[in-house]
């Protein structure tokens, strides 16, 4: 497995977990939404070796979430909460970008 490619996608995961804390209103936008999925597509379409993917760790989350927890500067853990819900509602009742 590529270590160095790993702890690179990780990093963009947690940088996109907080990116979600700042802005309640990032779904609204078609370009927005587009730019998120794109996001998760480089991140979890990124093979690691021949026979595997990115899979987040959750202690990722865990770690994204303390930082915003424990700066309210960095943004709201409720707004991470709501956009996730809305990216998961928006995978399973797709709307037209």
């Amino acid at each position: 497995m590529n270590d160095v490619k790993e702890e690179e996608l990780r990093s963009a995961f947690k940088d996109f977990i907080l990116e979600l804390a700042i802005r309640q209103d990032i779904m609204r936008d078609k370009g927005s939404r587009f730019e998120i999925y794109k996001r998760l597509e480089e991140i979890y379409g990124e093979k690691l070796d021949n026979e595997n993917t990115f899979r987040h760790y959750y202690s990722d989350i865990f770690s994204a979430l303390m930082v915003i927890h424990n700066d309210p500067t960095k943004g709201d853990i409720n707004i991470v909460g709501q956009n996730l819900w809305l990216i998961k509602k928006d995978t399973i009742e797709p709307k037209v970008l």
